[in-house]
């Protein structure tokens, strides 16, 4: 069993790592399949000036707040 529970952590562990490169090599780096299917930015994708530096054209950067209406005083339940 505890050979099991050691397998599935390091299972864990290495899926977490794959995650954690996919989102940095799509919302960081910007190497997303285009419409083309090839990695968008290094093949030559349109990239414009942003508050937060260069985003792919056509995105956006907006605050939270001017998306959803922000309520720190309601509750949640599960």
């Amino acid at each position: 069993m505890d050979d099991k529970i050691e397998l599935n952590n390091k299972i864990n562990q290495t899926l977490e790592e794959m995650a954690q490169a996919i989102f940095k090599s799509w919302f960081v780096d910007f190497e997303f399949s285009g419409e083309d299917g090839q990695s968008y930015k290094s093949n030559g994708g349109k990239m414009v000036d942003s508050e937060l530096g260069e985003i792919p054209n056509g995105w956006m950067v907006y605050r939270l707040s001017e998306i959803f209406e922000i309520n720190p005083t309601r509750e949640f339940s599960l």
